[in-house]
């Protein structure tokens, strides 16, 4: 994910697409590594921001971190999300969609 969008509440609308894909697929716990270099600097604490609990650091700081799915809360993004693929609406369909829900 590029540096530009992190702050923006990207990450958060990305995370839930994977925990609905993730529940949908009967997954249990999302899994994520982060491995200290120059360039991660920026998202040290992203995992962190994100709602995942820390399980394992060795000696170089790189750490695994583990979110439960069922446990994960539901986070309001200030956008619309459209996925195309993964069996879900693409977008045309989900505007076709959305038309035959307006009153």
């Amino acid at each position: 994910m590029s540096c530009r969008v992190l702050g923006r509440k990207v990450e958060q609308a990305v995370l839930q697409q994977i925990l609905e894909h993730a529940r949908g697929a009967g997954i249990t716990r999302l899994v994520g590594k982060y491995r200290p270099t120059d360039r991660n600097k920026l998202v040290v604490d992203h995992y962190a921001k994100l709602g995942f609990v820390k399980t394992d650091e060795d000696a170089s700081e790189a750490s695994r971190w583990e979110l439960v799915v069922k446990d994960a809360e539901p986070i309001v993004v200030p956008m619309k999300v459209i996925c195309e693929g993964f069996g879900v609406l693409t977008g045309e369909a989900y505007e076709a969609d959305a038309q035959q829900h307006v009153s």
